[in-house]
């Protein structure tokens, strides 16, 4: 036998049905305020990211606009001297400029998952000679010394995304060393892993600053180093399951370190 609802029933049910619609309306409201952060953050990091390329972009093409003004004004008497260097100073800069766009291209691809990634056996001595042969015009007379020591293991790694690290790194140690300096690429073996570092003899980086330096977002006020290639360098690393820090070097300068897999453990961390 149905029983009528009475009066009391009536109020219960509306205020639960309150109740409930009071709910529903507050998830909808915290919804559209987390949609509304999110998209604030996303503007916020596309902002810093814009940002942070004009910056690595503005000095590469600020130097060729000025060799090539100078090499246009007819004004000017430049001798044969001059006229190289400017040809030498804007062959240089293409060639940092070609490789912060092919680095930013690489990992704009790979964080979107378009590229494959293949691992291979190869040597470190194989991985230097490819990354460096296309700096040979930027790196100029800088001395680079090899210390790897034989026998070294093979490394399983996808020796274009490796490349791009050593590069990357090559230039930012050219950058902030003295131009009559050494550079040193040296590799190690510890445990089932091969470590490669990158040494030079510049200012190197202050302890506080390194939780931050492979960040492409942040620019120190002393003008220490930071910028993309060095997150392009952190993000390629990780990619193997590795790791990549920067330490001090006693005689002066920075190291930045970074370990691969051997071939034997195929490319696996244990």
């Amino acid at each position: 036998m149905l029983r009528t609802a009475s009066s009391e029933d009536r109020a219960l049910l509306d205020a639960f049905a309150n109740h409930a619609a009071l709910a529903v309306e507050r998830a909808q409201l915290r919804e559209q305020a987390l949609q509304a952060e999110l998209l604030q953050e996303v503007d916020r990091l596309r902002r810093a990211l814009l940002g942070a390329v004009s910056h690595a972009l503005r000095t590469p093409l600020a130097s060729m606009k000025v060799a090539s003004s100078t090499l246009l004004d007819h004004t000017l008497s430049l001798s044969d001297a001059d006229t190289d260097e400017l040809h030498a100073l804007i062959d240089m800069q293409t060639d940092r400029l070609t490789l912060l766009v092919a680095s930013l291209l690489d990992m704009t691809l790979f964080h979107a998952g378009a590229p494959q990634f293949h691992r291979e056996p190869c040597t470190i001595l194989d991985l230097v000679r490819e990354a460096t042969a296309p700096l040979h015009a930027a790196l100029g007379d800088r001395q680079i010394v090899l210390d790897l020591p034989t026998p070294m293991p093979a490394v399983s790694v996808d020796r274009h995304l490796i490349g791009r690290v050593i590069a990357n790194l090559l230039e930012n140690a050219d950058r902030h060393a003295p131009t009559d300096s050494t550079v040193t690429i040296a590799a190690d073996i510890r445990g089932d892993r091969v470590a490669v570092s990158i040494a030079d003899q510049g200012a190197g980086v202050p302890p506080e600053d390194r939780d931050m330096v492979f960040d492409s977002f942040v620019r120190f006020d002393t003008g220490g180093r930071s910028g993309l290639g060095l997150a392009v360098a952190q993000t390629f690393v990780e990619a193997h399951g590795e790791r990549i820090w920067v330490e001090d070097i006693p005689s002066g300068g920075a190291r930045f370190v970074f370990t691969l897999p051997s071939a034997a453990t195929n490319g696996t961390r244990h």
